[in-house]
């Protein structure tokens, strides 16, 4: 591993000095920093750019008001993830609100993502509708578009999912499209036309967790939208989100939430209906008034999401067996009967995490097909790797660094060689595993102050992650083992110039730290974190020592 950093400083600085820095280095132009740190109110306008298209919007806007003149009923296909099932909650609570015979649809996981001839049967038997407003997905489904209009259904498409080349452009009577913003932003702007303050409140917390969860960049209205999300969180008239929070041990007076509270809290519960349930289960917890009934939808979410992590602790031995068959490629590309369908995502991102190529994992099912998912390393865009190989696959879609798949077994072999050809054939730097961290600085840095300071670069998520520091000359004067089987360490550092004592935690330490001479001149790589145990300090996490 290879460690770089973007800039490196020397001397003792002020926080401030240290946070703008950060921002520079990460392209945020000196300007920007206060807008940055203290977003506006998405509702702001002329504040940000969302790459919606005022035209397009207003056709939206319009043919809303149509749909609800003429008594239609309408209906909101939204995808099974937690974009799509809060983008589906944002429009259906607002719409409802706002007048219109709407109900939602979410397919099961097995039908498959987006418009299916299964699915959308099902819609058109129970519901008749002459409106369907495709949420989370559209954008590359002209042919049952096409199909829908056909049967004089309008279909209005609001989507955030990269174009694939050679997709003709779909026949709706609106599209928006950006990639700037996840779903549930797109359906946020919507929805603005139509909300009161109190919907526009739950509204812009539903489309701020989707923002976190389905990595959208973290800037401009995206990173508003986080920001603002974080902060209503406690005041949100959600019941439903009440009951997470108490699911997953979240006080509802807690000061200051962070996108750790909403990225591995409260997102993966909802997720977790989509991946091994019924979506609408994670729909429905999102748009009850009950409070009893929502603290019973929050009771199956987190049984459902407990299986999950059963699932991808006895998943994981088996992947990562196949993913040694493969050792020395660019990428690694397994799929087997015993992934289950719902957690193949999980272990596609685990899998690119730890080798740091990337990972397409499929699920085998019973008649000769796959259903896969795949994640990205930074460099490596997927959807033109998964375009070049689309005489191959069935579907494809999604974003640079993941998306989803569909082949028959038989071409996998072909789909294992296509991906080979076209990694091989790009520069080797890309994949070279370096650890970028934001700063390299002298340990006597770490105070206080700096803790709770880069507490306002929050929240973090794609295109703004927790900053990542080095330091040099570093002794490690004591470490103790902490927690169960002592892997997990606890650490006192000293800097060898000044003499600056800091403490920290290694979590799931290096058999190269816990067994390394104490006092011996190291380097470290770590995060920064205010530690409120009676008081408030700074602490290091190490996340790598050489």
């Amino acid at each position: 591993m290879k460690f770089d950093s973007i800039t490196t400083i020397t001397g003792i600085h002020d926080s401030d000095s240290i946070i703008a820095r950060i921002l520079i280095a990460r392209g945020i132009p000196k300007e920007q920093h206060n807008s940055f740190l203290n977003p506006q109110h998405p509702e702001m306008d002329g504040a940000y750019n969302s790459g919606i298209g005022q035209n397009e919007l207003k056709k939206v806007i319009r043919r809303i008001k149509v749909a609800k003149q003429h008594k239609e009923s309408v209906v909101i296909y939204a995808d099974y993830d937690v974009d799509g099932i809060t983008s589906a909650a944002i429009l259906w609570r607002t719409l409802k609100a706002y007048g219109l015979t709407v109900m939602p649809f979410i397919p099961q996981r097995s039908q498959g993502y987006g418009f299916s001839d299964i699915g959308l049967d099902s819609v058109l038997a129970k519901y008749g509708p002459s409106l369907i407003i495709a949420v989370d997905h559209g954008i590359n489904e002209s042919a049952h578009i096409t199909r829908l209009k056909s049967k004089g259904v309008d279909v209005m498409v609001l989507d955030h999912h990269e174009q694939n080349d050679g997709e003709r452009l779909v026949d709706a009577c609106a599209v928006i499209h950006t990639t700037l913003l996840s779903a549930a932003g797109i359906s946020y702007m919507v929805a603005t036309a139509f909300s009161n303050e109190s919907l526009s409140t739950d509204n812009l917390v539903l489309a701020g967790i989707a923002s976190l969860a389905d990595v959208i960049p973290q800037r401009g209205l995206a990173r508003a939208l986080s920001y603002h999300a974080l902060r209503l969180l406690s005041r949100v008239n959600l019941p439903g989100i009440a009951a997470l929070m108490a699911q997953a041990g979240l006080k509802q007076d807690k000061k200051a939430y962070t996108s750790y509270d909403i990225g591995y809290l409260i997102a993966p519960r909802i997720n977790a209906a989509g991946r091994l349930g019924d979506p609408l289960v994670a729909l429905r917890l999102l748009c009850t008034t009950n409070p009893t009934k929502a603290r019973e939808y929050a009771q199956s979410l987190e049984l459902l999401n407990r299986k999950r992590q059963d699932l991808l602790k006895e998943t994981l031995p088996i992947a990562y067996e196949l993913v040694k068959e493969q050792t020395g490629k660019r990428f690694r590309c397994i799929a087997s009967p015993l992934f289950n369908e719902g957690i193949i995502g999980l272990l596609a991102g685990r899998l690119m995490h730890e080798l740091q190529v990337p990972v397409f994992v499929g699920s085998e099912r019973n008649n000769g097909m796959i259903k896969g998912s795949a994640r990205s390393i930074d460099g490596v865009n997927m959807m033109p790797l998964m375009q070049q190989s689309g005489s191959l696959l069935l579907s494809f879609g999604g974003h640079e660094k993941a998306g989803g798949f569909s082949l028959s077994k038989d071409n996998m072999d072909a789909f294992i060689a296509s991906l080979d050809t076209a990694l091989t054939a790009m520069d080797g730097h890309v994949f070279e595993p370096v650890q970028h961290t934001d700063l390299t600085l002298p340990l006597p840095n770490i105070t206080t102050a700096l803790a709770l300071a880069l507490e306002s670069l929050e929240p973090y998520g794609e295109q703004n992650q927790k900053p990542l520091f080095m330091s040099h000359d570093v002794l490690i004067v004591d470490r103790q083992p902490v927690g169960r089987g002592g892997t997990h360490m606890r650490v006192v550092l000293k800097d060898i110039r000044e003499g600056t004592i800091v403490k920290g935690i290694y979590f799931s330490a290096s058999q190269e730290f816990i067994t390394m001479s104490i006092n011996k001149p190291t380097s470290i790589v770590y995060q920064v974190e205010c530690n409120r145990w009676k008081g408030t300090k700074a602490q290091v996490m190490i996340q790598s020592v050489y």
